[in-house]
């Protein structure tokens, strides 16, 4: 019993010594909910901590024959997506992760 009491303890101190191995990166200002598109092809989401992030499993829009562009949404709104190049309405400031002209 005395070895299994030992288990969460150490599995927690193990996660903890690799999150603090693996730090955030810097907040970049962005505004929360912001979308833009990486340097790697896919949509991004501005976090609470206003930081952009993507799924890290998720593949560049390329791979699936798309391109990342700020497109026209279901719900009306003008978000980053992976969307034929026709479907592309404004260019994206990397710098927020807004639409030009906002």
């Amino acid at each position: 019993m005395k070895h299994s009491s030992l288990a969460l303890p150490v599995a927690l101190v193990l996660t903890a010594i690799m999150l603090h191995a693996c730090p955030l990166p810097k907040p970049v200002g962005c505004t929360p909910g912001a979308t833009r598109c990486s340097p790697q092809g896919k949509p991004e989401s501005c976090s609470d901590g206003r930081r952009f992030w993507a799924p890290p499993t998720s593949p560049a829009c390329s791979a699936n024959g798309n391109v990342c562009c700020m497109a026209l949404s279901p719900f009306g709104n003008v978000n980053a997506a992976c969307v034929p190049q026709s479907a592309c309405v404004a260019p994206v400031d990397a710098s927020t992760g807004d639409a030009a002209g906002e």
